[in-house]
């Protein structure tokens, strides 16, 4: 499994512009693959951006106790 904390709206078209990329898509799930990953992306977005924003600031907070860290 992997995770890409940082798609946005037109992550799934920029990663479809590459050639390899596309072919690799639908070659694993089928032609109109990019299509749906699109369209499932922008299903799920509102979620992205929670959870995006959530990891981000459980980083920050764990790295405030870093030793020599500012506070």
């Amino acid at each position: 499994m992997q995770y890409h904390v940082e798609v946005e709206e037109d992550t799934v078209s920029n990663w479809a512009a590459v050639d390899a990329y596309r072919t690799a898509l639908e070659t694993l799930l089928g032609p109109g693959a990019v299509e749906t990953l699109a369209a499932d992306a922008r299903c799920h977005m509102t979620d992205f951006e929670t959870t995006a924003r959530m990891l981000y600031s459980n980083f920050m907070r764990a790295a405030q106790h870093l030793p020599g860290s500012r506070s």
